[in-house]
């Protein structure tokens, strides 16, 4: 067995020393094994320009050390993702080069197990494995350091992210464990090939709790990698409209807005929501989690001195390209824990899927959705939440419907479910190279039109 670790450890310490016991007695038994420690490598953010898709099909466009993992990973049997668990979720590091693994699929999407999920791009993928590290100070700086219990949740939320980022990674989810695993067993699950014992029941969702005052401060947040150009920025503008609307509370001016994807203003970033009482942030759902430079934010507000930011209310939208809302609830729920470890309000979650291509639709065809996010707007200037009913109805769908996985396939033969993608990429010359695959053997079947 050929096991690649991509270890998202931002600072040297006893996880990598765990690292380091794990693969020395897979090595020991003979397997072949290779590490990438993420902090020393030249890796920057997926920008979600989709050139990996529709320019240079299987191809990142960004010029960095990525490409070395990308290559290994095309021939690797399990590859272990591994981080230190902060906020209760994996590292940015490690989510930014979670980000980049988009070349690996197609953006064609096919039913798999009741749910749309990306079609494989090699006839073969790795198995799926997740090595974290949960310690004492692996919480935030604003609140209390994380109880047993806590713990336990975080690693039940992470565990169900990988589960179903393996799904579109189109790998087996075979191998879970913390720093605390007994080394013995960790090279046991990734050896045996079998996914883990059964998974813990997630936590409840927590609850919103509307303000008792008036509307304060407000800031708007888009977490896309797109920036302005994004679908999350066009939902920030309807929902701004909705804001303005709302009669609760003193006339304030135009709430501002900045995106995270220019990194640049970080600081600016951070004095605004210092600043601000009540924020809003929309992002995309992206390898089946948060953006990496979402992550990256509230990481750095995690650095801030804990009275700068407690207290403050954060509610957020995540949308989503699939149209079913089961892909997006994971991350709503963590980002949900999340508020608490920051010592923030939450203040409510929407999870709307169906979203790609938005923004170059005709108004006639996205005339509901902008009404939607208008409405959740005035609620949201009303009370300071997105109240349940609206949340429930913005979600739509859970899962596909039982005639789906027979109707999605005929139609997928016209053409018609992947005519953006083809047209895209008729029009940037690589239409025939859209089945390449530049590190393994391409997958086949199902290719469809």
């Amino acid at each position: 067995m050929y096991c690649l670790i991509v270890n998202g450890n931002p600072e040297p310490s006893a996880f990598d020393k765990y690292l380091d016991g794990f693969i020395e007695r897979l090595a020991g038994e003979g397997h072949e094994t290779k590490r990438f420690d993420l902090r020393e490598m030249r890796l920057g953010f997926c920008t979600g320009c989709w050139s990996c898709w529709w320019k240079t099909p299987g191809l990142c466009s960004i010029p960095d050390d990525m490409e070395l993992i990308l290559s290994e990973y095309g021939r690797a049997d399990l590859v272990v993702w591994a981080s230190p668990l902060i906020l209760g979720n994996v590292s940015s590091l490690l989510k930014r080069a979670q980000d980049r693994f988009v070349p690996m699929v197609h953006p064609y999407i096919e039913v798999k197990g009741g749910e749309f999920h990306h079609r494989p791009r090699y006839a073969r993928n790795p198995d799926i494995g997740l090595i974290v590290g949960p310690t004492a100070d692996d919480g935030p700086t604003t609140n209390d350091s994380p109880t047993a219990e806590d713990k336990a949740e975080d690693l039940a939320v992470v565990r169900e992210l990988f589960r179903r980022f393996s799904l579109n990674a189109l790998g087996r989810f075979t191998l879970f464990a913390t720093t605390e695993t007994p080394l013995g067993e960790a090279v046991d699950m990734a050896l045996s090939r079998r996914p883990p014992s059964e998974a813990p029941l997630l936590p409840a969702m927590p609850l919103p709790t509307p303000r008792d005052s008036h509307r304060g401060k407000t800031l708007f947040l888009n977490g896309s990698p797109r920036g302005r150009e994004s679908n999350s920025r066009l939902i920030v503008s309807w929902l701004l409209s909705g804001l303005s609307e709302s009669p609760n509370g003193p006339e304030i001016p135009t709430p501002p807005v900045f995106d995270l994807a220019k990194r640049g203003e970080r600081e600016a970033q951070l004095r605004a929501f210092q600043e601000a009482e009540e924020i809003v942030l929309v992002f995309p759902l992206y390898t089946d989690s948060a953006p990496s430079l979402v992550k990256d934010f509230l990481e750095a507000l995690a650095g801030l001195e804990a009275a700068s930011i407690r207290g403050k209310r954060l509610a957020f939208v995540v949308q989503s390209g699939f149209p079913e809302s089961i892909h997006s609830e994971t991350i709503a729920l963590w980002f949900a824990r999340a508020c608490a470890r920051l010592g923030l309000e939450f203040a409510g979650a929407i999870n709307r899927g169906g979203i790609e291509g938005i923004r170059i639709q005709p108004e006639s065809w996205v005339a509901k959705t902008k009404e939607a996010f208008i409405e959740a707007g005035r609620d949201f200037g009303r009370s300071g939440v997105f109240s349940a009913e609206l949340r429930k109805r913005m979600a739509g769908r859970r899962q596909i419907g039982r005639l789906t996985p027979i109707i999605y396939p005929l139609l997928a033969l016209t053409g018609l479910t992947n005519f953006y993608w083809n047209m895209m990429l008729k029009k940037n010359g690589a239409y025939d190279r859209r089945f390449d695959a530049p590190y393994g053997e391409a997958y086949a079947g199902g290719r469809g039109r």
